[in-house]
């Protein structure tokens, strides 16, 4: 299973994302979000197999 992290410096647009995607056939679990880059790169520091995909 994917986990997703979702990056996106406007709320409205990450909140739009969280409602319209569909998780299930992402295979995936939403385990955050972040308003910047430099917010995601201390949520991923726990886990070092982290991909970025950007959207």
């Amino acid at each position: 299973m994917l986990k997703i992290l979702l990056v996106d410096d406007e709320k409205f647009a990450i909140e739009g994302l969280i409602s319209m995607l569909d998780w299930d056939s992402f295979q995936g679990e939403l385990i955050g979000t972040a308003s910047s880059g430099e917010e995601a790169v201390t949520l991923m520091e726990p886990s070092r197999r982290t991909w970025l995909f950007p959207i």
